[in-house]
């Protein structure tokens, strides 16, 4: 599953619609790449 958000004003992404289980959140900003795993119960 792939989100694209430009010009976002506020930080969260909702994830009430995944189902459980580990995820890769990859972020690209003009300051640089962020990537984390996190875990959806």
């Amino acid at each position: 599953m792939t989100y694209q958000i430009t010009d976002a004003i506020d930080n969260e992404i909702d994830v009430s619609s995944l189902s459980a289980g580990v995820y890769m959140l990859v972020a690209e900003t003009r300051e640089g790449r962020y990537a984390r795993k996190f875990i959806k119960k």
